[in-house]
């Protein structure tokens, strides 16, 4: 099971890069959450939730209140800890990997399913509201 997650986070990695993204870390643990990968573009913080299935249907389940308070908590932590982030945009992506679909076709990348509008920032801290 753990090995799927992997290889989905992997392919979201790849995704993003070809993109013009610079994944600054990938797993982190931290604030009550893990951070699959963060990633920097041209002002942009994007923590991104990697979801992996095999059933294309299944990648519409929405994440659950407890999964997006997790994200957020986290995502405070690591910005907060991190002073040359200050003054980008922060928001959270979600990326869909449908594991048996064709190459080209296997990535939905949801962005901004939360963004820098939804909190406040002071001193460092991020606050979604």
């Amino acid at each position: 099971m753990r090995s799927r997650g992997l290889d989905a986070e992997r392919r979201a990695e790849r995704y993003l890069v070809r993109r013009g993204w610079r994944v600054i870390v990938r797993n982190w643990r931290g604030g009550g959450g893990e951070l699959d990968i963060v990633a920097t573009r041209r002002g942009v913080v994007a923590v991104v939730e990697v979801k992996a299935r095999a059933d294309a249907d299944a990648l519409t389940e929405p994440i659950s209140y407890w999964q997006r308070h997790r994200l957020l908590m986290a995502a405070n932590t690591f910005v907060a800890r991190r002073p040359h982030l200050d003054g980008y945009e922060v928001r959270i992506d979600l990326i869909a990997v449908h594991l048996g679909a064709p190459p080209g076709r296997a990535i939905r990348h949801d962005r901004g399913i939360l963004v820098s509008d939804d909190y406040e920032r002071s001193s460092n801290s991020v606050r979604f509201v």
